[in-house]
């Protein structure tokens, strides 16, 4: 009888490895509720939450302007804010050209930027409460 070399050996080890490692997925695979989801909540979705009537705004990226003068609201989160002076207006956004030339202000597609009691927030992209803490 011949013994094994070492590269036999290896071979019968990462034989009988895999051997082992798929014999749970098989039984798995053959028990009756394999493809079964369970529920993890008691209450059941509500299909108008999950249903979106809109796929969502699409906003072009105009070339921002440069604010001029020092008319830029002041407000609590002046690093988590945009604010700027555009046409010799306080904006609670930025300033941006459209194709035609014309400047005005917006905070990432709110034209007109923030109203009073907002601010243009940098992080989520949009008007939040003014008093809203940073990373909400």
């Amino acid at each position: 009888m011949r013994s094994l070399s070492q590269t036999g050996w290896l071979a019968l080890a990462a034989l009988s490895l895999t051997s082992c490692l798929c014999a749970p997925l098989e039984r798995n695979a053959k028990a009756p509720d394999a493809g079964r989801i369970e529920d993890v909540s008691s209450v059941a979705p509500d299909p108008a939450l999950l249903r979106q009537d809109s796929p969502g705004k699409i906003v072009q990226r105009l070339p921002e302007v440069e604010s001029v003068g020092d008319c830029a609201p002041r407000l609590k989160y002046p690093n988590e804010s945009r604010t700027s002076c555009i046409e010799g207006r306080p904006c609670r956004g930025f300033g941006v050209q459209d194709e035609s030339g014309r400047v005005y202000c917006t905070c990432y597609g709110e034209t007109g930027g923030c109203v009073e009691g907002k601010r243009c927030d940098v992080r989520r992209l949009i008007c939040v409460p003014e008093d809203e803490p940073p990373g909400l």
